[in-house]
């Protein structure tokens, strides 16, 4: 097995490969969205001024523009040709015509596939998912997957028109499109539920003090971060300094607002004439290839198959009668469109077997590359990318790529009415070979990289790459830059890049210690935090809660934050549960925990320790989409001013902190482009090298000390009233009862200093899961239990600064900002004891307790 060190020239030439992948990206997205595709937003387009390039073409060319632009971010998504592309499908930008605003196809403009691509541009904008132009789309793909048609002669397959035959590329296309369709409504389901969620939880933390000021800005804010995770919604969720602009019940009466006027799609006119659901216009029969045909019954079968699905999918969303949530709605919509798929699982395989029997030796005959690999995707895509058949497709299709990138392709996807036979684009068989890599748990060598992104090479125009784009494979006798060969370019680097994120992902990541977030049990919004009074009372401090918020938005699938927090230091004696906010962290950020100790750096020696160190660093900054813990790096970044072997132990690593400092800085470079979010945990931040600590190496820095008294005391409230199902009656009858009162005082009197451990268990500060009982915090509260049980701290602020100042360590900034925040703390825990036994109204007892960390006013 290879080491780190064995693969890190291979690891460096992919991630070369990988900046070149993103720099063509970002340049074909910036061409598409330099001036406005068509000047006129009408149904005709004005050819386009731009020198060198074809004048704008058919709806296919529109939606695949349109979908390169949705694709590259917010400044693209606000050019002048987006806006243009978006008012050309759908006018009205809540629900678009009564009809469609799609031009009426002819026999070229390949009208399945026209669907297919408009669907998927439409399903990524907004208000448009649902719009008349959407859900004829869907009714028309329906349509075609449920037609019986050769070769198969079986249900499942699309075609690139009546003439054609069903070929795996643009019934790949229609799966995608249908995936893109379910993702809109599945993602806009999970918004729904958080949205909903949101709503009860502001009632149920209301009226508390400080307390609920504070969970209710961490509330806020990782709603925005989860819908912001969210990539396909019905709506746009506005926001602005980075907050929600509206509330949880305004963005719910949004999705309904979207929900509630849908109408069931009309047939198409031309319906009854041509007997499919997008021809318009008839192809000169002398031109096309004549095939069998199946009886005008089974298109009618057909027909009706699409009609009833829209029309049952438009009254499932519309529909409130039964009392189902807008979420429940969206979810059972969810069903309808996944049965959809269900027929194409049968014709992906048929055409692998297909092809792979091809490749029989004593046959002879030629495989058909490209149609092989879109079958593979489509079947990865609709089932599961381990599926044996997967597996086996890219076994044959690895040595199949020539020289020049290339995959032979013989059946052709479509005939237009001249005749000609239509192949795919090399840059889409280039994008389904790196969807194929990308999802299987391979690691292709960078050789094989090379020669897939060759055909980038040779499709791109010569001149200013700000002013050229793609063309076609083999270029025209005059060759010009192609819209939608520029748009087919975008799409097949993004998946190329992907591809490479995942391969060095999976050539890095078995050499450290790393955990899948599914195996992590603890998530971010249910955490008990410990700080909500530190963070009012200290202005320049947020809650540890927000900054990890931060981190999860940086690391996680959404889109990226505009000025992001990605690098953070967490210090605090022992037993404060740093690691616990790191693993919950990763498990809501749905990245790989990787965690780096001092041994990692020691492996095979000392002799070699900067060079495993450089090593380590140069792997750690070729992930993407992870969560780094530094864990006991003390030694290894420590202050050089005090490694004094008369006063602290020295370390054989200790030599290495001047070299880690440029190692922590050029983490932090890739970490911004990279996504990775990494965090250093330490009990002692003033024993940490201040040049490592500083801006540029870790951008923020935060006390984690035991739960200071707003904290357990808010905390302990929201627990119980959770425990009650939200019953605030039956939490205020408990709270009116004195004796109840007396011993929640004498439970937030007695947890001061707790260990995190400790009372971060269920039945202390976090409800049980089942009835109370046994010796736990609940079980004395709520009288079941006589006595309450013993909790021992972990780190007592006296003895801990007795054993520092014996030390006679300097006094740096670090340490005296350390001491004052815990001291601040453990005197506010000394001034609540003179609130045991008191009879104040509850009000007027949160109104004390908040005032707690606040020192009182010096004498005048």
């Amino acid at each position: 097995m290879k080491t780190l060190a064995d693969q890190m020239t291979d690891i460096e030439k992919l991630d070369e490969l990988r900046r070149q992948v993103r720099t063509l990206k970002q340049e074909a997205i910036q061409v598409l969205a330099a001036e406005a595709y068509g000047k006129e937003i009408d149904t005709r387009w004005t050819p386009s001024t731009r020198d060198g390039w074809d004048p704008p073409g058919d709806d296919i060319e529109k939606a695949q523009v349109l979908r390169a632009l949705l694709l590259g971010g917010d400044k693209s998504r606000d050019s002048e040709s987006c806006k243009a592309l978006i008012g050309y499908f759908c006018p009205d930008p809540a629900h678009g015509p009564t009809t469609s605003a799609v031009g009426a196809a002819t026999a070229d403009e390949i009208p399945i596939l026209r669907c297919a691509y408009v669907l998927q541009a439409l399903v990524e904008t907004p208000k448009r998912a649902l719009s008349a132009t959407a859900l004829e789309c869907f009714r028309d793909i329906v349509w075609e997957l449920n037609e019986i048609v050769h070769p198969t002669w079986v249900a499942g397959a699309a075609r690139g028109d009546d003439q054609s035959l069903a070929t795996a590329f643009v019934t790949g296309e229609c799966a995608r499109a249908l995936l893109a369709f379910h993702a809109a409504l599945s993602d806009t389901a999970e918004a729904a539920r958080l949205l909903e969620h949101a709503a009860g939880r502001k009632q149920a933390i209301s009226g508390f003090g400080e307390w609920t000021e504070q969970e209710q800005k961490v509330q806020d804010y990782s709603l925005k971060i989860s819908l912001a995770s969210l990539p396909h919604l019905i709506i746009d969720i506005p926001t602005s300094d980075g907050r929600l602009t509206k509330s949880p019940a305004e963005l719910l009466k949004a999705i309904e607002d979207v929900l509630a006027p849908l109408g069931t799609p009309s047939p198409p006119a031309s319906a009854a004439a041509s007997g499919s659901p997008a021809t318009t216009a008839a192809a000169d029969p002398s031109a096309l290839r004549t095939l069998p045909r199946i009886s005008t019954e089974f298109k009618k079968i057909a027909e009706t198959i699409a009609t009833d699905t829209a029309a049952r999918l438009v009254e499932t969303l519309k529909t409130a009668a039964s009392g189902r949530t807008i979420a429940q709605r969206l979810q059972s919509a969810c069903e309808i469109v996944k049965d959809v798929l269900l027929p194409i699982e049968q014709f992906a395989e048929s055409t692998i077997d297909r092809q792979l029997a091809a490749g029989s030796p004593h046959l002879g005959v030629p495989i058909d590359g490209a149609e092989l690999v879109f079958a593979a995707t489509l079947l990865g895509l609709i089932t599961d990318w381990k599926r044996p058949k997967v597996r086996a497709a890219y076994e044959v299709l690895r040595p199949l790529l020539s020289a020049n990138g290339r995959l032979l392709s013989i059946r052709p996807f479509d005939l237009d009415s001249k005749g000609y036979r239509l192949h795919v684009a090399t840059l889409e068989v280039t994008r389904g070979l790196a969807d194929l890599v990308a999802n299987l748990d391979v690691e292709p060598e960078p050789e094989f990289v090379e020669r897939l992104m060759l055909p980038f090479e040779y499709t791109r125009m010569p001149g200013d790459r700000k002013k050229v784009g793609w063309t076609t494979d083999p270029p025209k006798r005059e060759p010009k830059s192609l819209w939608w060969q520029t748009a087919i370019a975008a799409f097949a680097l993004d998946s190329t890049e992907h591809m490479l994120d995942r391969t060095i992902n999976r050539r890095i990541l078995p050499e450290f210690q790393v955990r899948h977030p599914d195996t992590i049990s603890f998530e971010l919004d249910k955490l008990f935090y410990p700080d909500y009074g530190l963070a009012k009372t200290e202005d320049d401090r947020p809650s540890v809660a927000i900054l990890l918020q931060k981190l999860r938005a940086h690391a996680g699938r959404g889109r990226a934050e505009p000025d992001p927090l990605f690098s953070l230091i967490l210090y605090g004696p022992p037993g404060t549960g740093k690691s616990t906010l790191v693993e919950a962290l990763a498990h809501s950020a749905g990245a790989p925990l990787v965690e780096i100790t001092p041994s990692d750096i020691l492996v095979g020696g000392t002799e070699g320790m900067e060079r495993r160190a450089r090593q380590v660093f140069r792997a750690l900054s070729k992930l993407t989409h992870v969560v780094i813990l530094f864990d006991e790096f003390d030694s290894i970044l420590l202050d050089r001013a005090i490694q004094n072997a008369s006063t602290i132990p020295t370390s054989v690593v200790e030599f290495l902190t001047p070299g880690m400092l440029t190692k922590l800085k050029e983490l932090h470079e890739a970490g911004k482009t990279s996504r990775i979010s990494y965090i250093l945990a330490t009990n002692y931040l003033n024993r940490i090298d201040p040049a490592a600590a500083r801006e540029g190496r870790f951008d923020e820095k935060c006390g984690i000390f035991p739960p200071d008294v707003i904290s357990r005391f808010g905390r302990l409230r929201d627990q119980l009233m959770s425990y009650h199902k939200g019953d605030r009656k039956k939490l205020d009858d408990l709270l009116a009862d004195a004796a109840f009162r007396s011993r929640l005082l004498e439970v937030i009197n007695m947890t001061a200093g707790a260990p995190m451990s400790k009372v971060g268990k269920p039945g202390y500060f976090t409800a049980p899961k089942s009835s109370v009982g046994g010796d736990n915090l609940f079980g004395y509260l709520l009288g079941t239990h006589p006595s309450a049980p013993t909790i021992t701290p972990e780190a007592d602020l006296v003895v801990e600064r007795k054993k520092y100042d014996k030390q006679r360590l300097p006094k740096s900034a670090a340490g005296r900002k350390y001491w004052k925040q815990w001291g601040k703390i453990a005197d506010a825990d000394t001034r609540f004891a003179a609130l045991l036994g008191s009879s104040l109204p509850w009000t007027d007892l949160v109104v004390e307790v908040d005032k707690l960390l606040t020192p009182p006013a010096p004498p005048t």
